[in-house]
């Protein structure tokens, strides 16, 4: 009789270890899962900002070109430029907010 208990008793282990194994790779692989879609949204987000970066760089540099000219050019309609500026500038601004 108490070999059939000894035999009950490892199967009954043997089933909860099972158990218990399988929940726990199962939550290992949904943490791994969660993890690595982080990882995806973090880079995803970089590779956003530095495209927003790079934009905001090239328009500087636009407007760095034209105060250039403005200051080496002294035949161009000044108020007219300071007009384009501002234009450039305002739809920077829209950009950064929107």
């Amino acid at each position: 009789m108490m070999d059939g208990d000894i035999l009950a008793f490892i199967a009954v282990m043997t089933v909860i270890i099972l158990a218990f194994g399988t929940f726990a790779g199962e939550r290992s692989r949904k943490h791994k899962i969660q993890k690595l879609e982080l990882e995806l949204q973090i880079a995803e987000a970089n590779r956003g900002q530095h495209s927003a970066d790079k934009e905001v760089q090239s328009h500087l540099e636009d407007r760095v070109r034209v105060l250039e000219r403005l200051a080496t050019d002294r035949g161009s309609l000044l108020s007219e430029e300071i007009e384009k500026l501002r234009e450039v500038r305002g739809e920077l601004r829209e950009k950064e907010n929107g």
